[in-house]
């Protein structure tokens, strides 16, 4: 399997589904993150997830990576982004008192809404915005 370098942009991972981005692609980017986050000697992860049909895939694959790796896995399902920032941000505080130099991190998979014209419509998009999250501690 060949990962496209051209989904991997300066704060996310964008591609078309089953094009540059299935779940064979978001198991590998599981593992990738999984691996850096044990680095930082990171063990959890929020992950959620939008409507989008290709979302519950993506979510497995990429979760499956993750546990691969050691990292646990808190999915939160269909959610808006917001609230995954706010379980992030939520856990990171309940393990503050415990440990002040743990971060939280946090990963949401949604479709890109400005995708070009040629490869969506206004009910559905096959590109995928995937955003990855390292707030500042």
């Amino acid at each position: 399997m060949q990962v496209p370098a051209s989904i991997f942009k300066a704060y996310d991972i964008r591609g078309i589904i089953n094009e540059t981005l299935n779940p064979e692609i978001a198991y590998a980017i599981g593992q990738a993150f999984g691996s850096q986050m044990r680095d930082l000697n990171e063990t959890e992860v929020v992950v959620g997830r939008d409507g989008r049909l290709s979302g519950p895939q993506l979510i497995e694959a990429l979760s499956k990576g993750l546990l691969s790796t050691g990292i646990n896995v808190i999915d939160l399902g269909m959610v808006a982004t917001p609230m995954v920032y706010f379980a992030a941000n939520q856990f990171m505080v309940s393990r503050f008192r415990v440990c002040a130099n743990k971060l939280s991190v946090s990963i949401f998979i949604r479709g890109l809404v400005s995708a070009p014209p040629s490869i969506f419509s206004p009910s559905t998009s096959n590109t995928l915005w995937v955003m990855f999250a390292l707030p500042d501690p």
